[in-house]
Order: structure tokens, then sequence, then C-alpha cells
């Protein structure tokens, strides 16, 4: 099996992100090739931030720009340095739902060019 690249680890890793826990023990101790369970090591959910910046296959840059946020708050999101505000999260579930649409908004209200 070859090693996947950064983008496919990414989109995996958010797919397990996706999942609830008990289904990711589930599936643990369905696969032969898993280590024993008490040897799993804990791990830190994606934040909300990177998970819908994988999924719209856009870089950092790219995110923050397109949805008007500080590159470096988006950075400290990403790290689990910050956490982004209630408001802030509903903006993100709203770019996940419609990221063409706000992407436009946001172009046309900062005074920017949209394709």
């Amino acid at each position: 099996m070859s090693t996947p690249t950064d983008q496919e680890r990414e989109k995996m890793l958010a797919a397990l992100d996706a999942m609830s826990e008990e289904e990711i023990e589930r599936r643990a101790r369905e696969d032969p090739d898993a280590p024993n369970p008490g040897e799993l090591l804990p791990r830190r959910r994606i934040a909300l931030a990177r998970r819908i910046r994988i999924d719209l296959e856009m870089s950092q840059s790219e995110f923050s720009q397109a949805y008007g946020f500080p590159l470096k708050t988006l950075q400290k999101w990403e790290r689990h340095e910050r956490e982004p505000s209630t408001a802030t999260t509903a903006y993100l579930y709203a770019i996940a739902a419609l990221p063409e649409e706000i992407a436009k908004a946001v172009a046309e209200g900062l005074g920017r060019q949209t394709s």
C-alpha cells in the first residue's frame, strides 16, 4: 500500500472525525489489523474550520481571504490554540452549507471582483 498524500490523509482524518466515538471503537474492534483497544491513543478532534476548509479543498490563505478571517486567527483555530466564538461557529456552519454564495457575498461586501 502506498503512502497517502497530505490531502488524502486530511480527507481520511476528516471522515474519521465525522464518525461518533462509538462508531470508531466498533470499527476498530472489527478490524483484525487494529491494535488492542487498550493500546489506542487518545486523538484530538479536527477543528471545525479545518474540516470545512479541507472539504472545500482550499488552502488556509484561500479560505481566510474568501471568508474574511485573519489568517493567523484561522491558524490558531486549526491548532486548537483558540476557539471561534458562537457567532463565528454559526458562520462556519453557514460556509459549509453555502460556500460559493457566502464567498461571493463577502467579496461584494468588501468591494472585490467576483467571478
